[in-house]
């Protein structure tokens, strides 16, 4: 049993081999993969994209494999590369990342292609359409259908390039910097300056961050403002003379939660987290209420707008839709077409009748089918 022995120098090593194993096995003989894979679906199908996205990620087990098994020249190169981030001025540090994260964005633009299809391509048209209306409408229609955050961003710049994707890449660009920006100085606030340059430096050159670059996604707009809220509601906390940067981080949540719904519940963590915090505990949640106004402030009147269109007071109207997308009887990990019922929005009725219809039928069916519903999730 001593060769099982966590001391041993090896067992990083096989652990190494294991995953390159893994990887190089999803190139050459990934039909074993898919055999293995395909007992996790209802049905034993699983739809061609995600077969892809399932390949790609084993293949991405090559990665930590190559790290354990060049552990030793890493750790020399990072503490080489510790050493030379330390040696810059913070405005030094600032702009280099800044500069070296835009340069690979640019170039990501600039050479590999982009075809606008499914939410990318619905953005664009909620924009052009927005641009050219004054109304946020699908297919002549008003609708709720989608957060409004992002196709208006999409729309003012449309007013001002006219509708070219380009200009919402070029967006894209210039918030890569305020993210990497934000993310630094939150770092900075929860541990200190080493470990903030460090995460500037992963945000800066994460892949997906850089190959998003020219996608008409909503996930740029949404970080910056996410992360602006969550630094202002930092500083915020860290003394009373600056109560009033709660109401900023309010407006910025508020104008995220806009652009995606997921932040809706945020404010419910933050009491959690202020609640926590036994020192200055009144001050704290005198903080949280600020910020739940000012959020309230912002996004009342987009509910209000969306009661007197749909009959409902809620930012979007997609949520039932989405789950019951995932989690219908034919769902296979994958985006599918659920139901006829709840597919054609003619009218704002029926998008609102949709919204409802599909988080019922999500509910019936994950508690008639739970076995499948957990089987489902692993292909996911």
């Amino acid at each position: 049993m001593k060769w099982f022995s966590p001391k041993r120098r090896y067992l990083p090593d096989v652990f190494a081999l294991l995953l390159l194993s893994a990887g190089a096995s999803a190139v050459v003989a990934f039909p074993l993969w898919r055999q293995i894979l395909s007992q996790y679906s209802p049905d034993g199908r699983v739809e061609p994209v995600t077969w892809l996205y399932v390949q790609s990620l084993i293949i991405s087990a090559i990665i930590p494999g190559l790290v354990l098994l060049m552990r030793r020249a890493l750790v020399r190169w990072l503490g080489i590369a510790d050493n030379w981030l330390a040696s810059l001025s913070r405005r030094q540090f600032i702009a280099a990342i800044i500069i070296l994260s835009i340069a690979v964005r640019m170039m990501v633009i600039a050479l590999l292609p982009s075809v606008l299809h499914s939410d990318w391509l619905a953005y664009h048209e909620l924009a052009s359409t927005w641009a050219d209306t004054g109304d946020y409408r699908s297919q002549g229609l008003l609708t709720a259908y989608w957060p409004p955050g992002w196709p208006w961003v999409l729309s003012r710049l449309y007013l001002v390039f006219g509708p070219e994707p380009l200009a919402g890449y070029v967006w894209n660009l210039c918030l890569s910097g305020a993210i990497i920006v934000l993310t630094f100085l939150i770092a900075r606030h929860v541990w200190d300056e080493r470990h903030a340059r460090w995460t500037a430096v992963i945000t800066g050159l994460l892949p997906s961050q850089i190959l998003f670059t020219n996608k008409l996604c909503s996930e740029f707009t949404f970080a910056a403002l996410f992360l602006a809220s969550v630094y202002l509601a930092l500083r915020a906390s860290s003394g009373r003379s600056y109560w009033w940067l709660s109401v900023f981080s309010g407006l910025a949540l508020g104008l995220a939660t806009l652009t995606r719904t997921v932040t809706a519940l945020y404010p419910i963590i933050l009491l959690t987290l202020f609640w926590g915090l036994r020192n200055a505990r009144p001050v704290k949640l005198g903080r949280w209420t600020i910020i739940v106004v000012a959020m309230a402030v912002v996004i009342t009147p987009w509910c209000w707008r969306n009661y007197e269109v749909m009959g409902r007071f809620t930012i979007a109207t997609n949520t039932g839709v989405n789950l019951y997308v995932g989690n219908n009887p034919q769902a296979l990990g994958t985006p599918a077409e659920p139901d006829a019922r709840i597919i054609d929005s003619g009218n704002t009725s029926q998008e609102r009748y949709n919204d409802s219809l599909g988080t019922a039928l999500t509910i019936d069916n994950v508690r008639e089918q739970p076995v499948q519903f957990l089987k489902r999730l692993p292909v996911k």
